[in-house]
């Protein structure tokens, strides 16, 4: 007798980043860039011991992918209502957390964050510690991206907690995404415990950080600074013009005064 194990997204969250997306004129994703975009390059997405015992107990599957990762959940069948009843079932209060671990050390000087800080914490629902200004998780069709003015960061007391919760898996993390099956703000299943028919996709978009470059003659320590901030990318390409010559763009690796700028020697 045949018979077929079937799962299905349960949800998904999308990492994009605009200094590898962009091409340094506007928040616009370059589909180009996209095409070959991986943010396993710059962050690393752990789910705690806690989640990967969840996970197993649930028969669910965490897939790290170019654009983040994907959690997959075993459902009872493939056909009609089947393919969206959990195999097995899952209560509403589950919660699920994936500590978010920077890997690359220019990450803090081209994204356009606070270099120190507390915890950041995206999720669906706000711990009772935060204060209602702390945002929820934004989802795939938010234009919201994440910068020095969003409102991700935990208090003290929430930073306390997390950390006291999850312990040493903190350590060197930026944060977590914490995510429960029927949260304050973006379910991800539904009151009579089926999954959603389309997928709850979340979405980290974190915009790149500008400065205003100051290039600085090797020969005389003369210096030329542009009128305004432009953006750090990673490929796009700015056209800086001084006389008969094109100046070199700012590289994410160029250190970053107190002032705000890239410091550029010609």
């Amino acid at each position: 007798m045949a018979f077929s194990i079937t799962y299905r997204p349960l949800f998904q969250v999308n990492i994009l980043h605009n200094y590898f997306l962009s091409d340094g004129t506007g928040d616009t994703i370059e589909s180009d860039l996209l095409a070959k975009y991986d943010a396993r390059g710059f962050v690393d997405l752990i789910p705690t011991d806690q989640t990967i015992s969840i996970l197993k107990g649930h028969k669910m599957v965490f897939k790290k992918q170019a654009e983040g990762f994907t959690v997959y959940i075993k459902v009872s069948g493939d056909t009609g209502i089947l393919e969206r009843t959990p195999f097995i079932d899952v209560i509403h209060e589950l919660q699920l957390t994936f500590v978010i671990k920077v890997i690359d050390p220019l990450f803090w000087n081209y994204t356009d964050l606070p270099f120190k800080g507390n915890l950041f914490y995206f999720g669906n629902v706000r711990p009772t510690t935060e204060p209602v200004s702390l945002s929820f998780i934004p989802i795939s069709s938010s234009t919201d991206l994440i910068d020095s003015t969003s409102s991700f960061r935990l208090s003290d007391d929430g930073d306390e907690d997390v950390r006291d919760a999850h312990g040493a898996a903190l350590n060197g993390a930026m944060g977590v995404i914490q995510l429960s099956m029927r949260g304050n703000d973006s379910i991800i299943t539904l009151a009579d415990n089926l999954i959603l028919a389309d997928h709850r996709v979340f979405k980290l978009h974190f915009r790149n950080r500008s400065t205003t470059w100051k290039y600085i003659n090797s020969s005389d320590d003369t210096t030329i600074l542009t009128t305004g901030p432009h953006q750090l990318t990673r490929f796009g390409s700015i056209d800086i013009i001084n006389g008969s010559d094109r100046l070199p763009n700012a590289s994410a690796a160029i250190p970053i005064n107190s002032s705000n700028e890239s410091e550029i020697y010609i």
